[in-house]
């Protein structure tokens, strides 16, 4: 069941599972075939009945049940706790959406941790989009990419927990690729920047030479590279590396 937030009005719960409903109509079913027919038989209404006598007892028979089944699927331990629910969706950042899925069985030890280290990711990528410079008052990050979205394969879970794109004119520190932690947020760079691979790719444009005829008609990125290359020397490209080929 998903629990969505819209730009303009509260959050809402969309429930698959409606535990009233199945409750209600399976008690109506119930009471349809255990109330109706014994009771026909028990009041000594058969061969000799009125219509309005046969539609009646029917009819109080589906009520009953209906409400016995409500009332049976409202104290059912089934589905997920409303309270749990209703702290998911105050959470819920405008435009996005929670989803609640249910299993019969589950590692609640791994699910815990695993929910635990989406919200943790999901807290430090709102912090990181919304880092202000103060000096120029620009966003330095441009995006932040799960790895669980954005990799695939045997070795994805090689990769850092997020990727951080940062926007034109931004990277990180060098002292970071050293491990150490710069005293101020934001600091001038003072050497020789001609290149850098923390830029977001969205924001750096490129462009692309070779010496063979290639039909690019569909476009060609950075990650049809090494299948391309693959394919020339007659080298099997295996099923989870990304991209495509290029002839």
């Amino acid at each position: 069941m998903p629990a969505a937030r819209n730009q303009s009005r509260a959050s809402t719960l969309l429930e698959n599972v409606q535990v009233l409903a199945i409750g209600a109509t399976s008690g109506i079913i119930a009471g349809g075939s255990v109330f109706t027919m014994p009771a026909i038989y028990i009041l000594g209404l058969e061969g000799r009945s009125s219509f309005f006598q046969i539609f009646f007892v029917p009819l109080l028979g589906v009520a009953i049940g209906a409400g016995i089944g409500a009332l049976m699927g409202h104290f059912s331990d089934f589905g997920i706790s409303k309270d749990f629910i209703d702290s998911v969706k105050s959470k819920v950042v405008p435009g996005t959406s929670a989803l609640f899925l249910m299993t019969s069985s589950a590692n609640t030890e791994k699910v815990a941790e695993e929910v635990k280290k989406a919200g943790l990711k999901a807290e430090l990528t709102e912090k990181l989009l919304a880092l202000t410079d103060p000096v120029t008052g620009r966003k330095a990050i441009h995006a932040v990419h799960d790895s669980a979205v954005v990799y695939k394969g045997p070795y994805a879970g090689n990769g850092p927990d997020l990727l951080v794109g940062f926007a034109e004119g931004y990277r990180a520190s060098w002292r970071a690729a050293a491990g150490e932690v710069e005293d101020e947020v934001f600091t001038d760079n003072s050497k020789s920047w001609s290149g850098d691979h923390s830029i977001d790719r969205s924001q750096v444009p490129g462009m692309f030479f070779c010496n063979r005829k290639l039909d690019v008609g569909k476009g060609i990125g950075l990650i049809d590279i090494a299948p391309t290359i693959l394919d020339w020397f007659g080298v099997p490209v295996p099923g989870h590396m990304d991209g495509k080929v290029v002839r």
